[in-house]
């Protein structure tokens, strides 16, 4: 009797586990997470009478197949008539792929400028922070399966009149990992 007991219970313990899978189920595989990363940024370059020289690199995360967010670093070096100084700062950006190729930006950068003033052939230099809030689009072109060329039209909405930048800002930049 006790082994009958242990058939029964053991065959409707299989049935009941077979039961609760799902054949309709599809098996999918999650992508990698480095699938998801990008990389890229934009490099400035002029050299004359004003020299001036941007690094700015960024990397993000992919949120969903059209929706990307990141940070960045940025450091720009400008000089003119033989005063050089360094700007620096960070940001943080989402992006959102429209319709191939557009894609619509926005962006907050906190950025230390150093500013100066000359009184009596004297030069006095100060920092301050900005605080520039960009929004915009442009459009992304694919130079290979995963990389793309940004060309971006920027307006900061939150400008102030001693900005290194002039609004609308174009932005060039290269991604990796798309």
């Amino acid at each position: 009797m006790k082994k009958l007991f242990v058939i029964i219970i053991a065959v409707f313990s299989s049935l009941s586990s077979l039961a609760q899978e799902d054949s309709t189920l599809v098996n999918e595989d999650k992508p990698p997470r480095e699938s998801k990363i990008f990389y890229g940024g934009n490099i400035g370059l002029q050299f004359g009478t004003y020299t001036f020289i941007d690094l700015s690199p960024m990397v993000g995360y992919k949120v969903v197949p059209h929706l990307g967010i990141g940070v960045g670093i940025t450091y720009q070096y400008l000089s003119n008539r033989g005063y050089g100084y360094s700007n620096y700062g960070a940001r943080t950006f989402a992006n959102y792929n429209v319709w191939k190729p557009i894609i619509l930006q926005a962006e907050y950068e906190y950025l230390s400028v150093q500013s100066s003033a000359f009184a009596n052939k004297v030069t006095v230099s100060s920092r301050r922070a900005l605080n520039n809030v960009y929004l915009g689009g442009g459009l992304r072109q694919r130079v290979g399966p995963r990389s793309a060329l940004d060309i971006l039209l920027l307006y900061n909405v939150n400008e102030v009149s001693n900005s290194p930048y002039q609004n609308p800002l174009l932005r060039v930049g290269f991604v990796v990992g798309l």
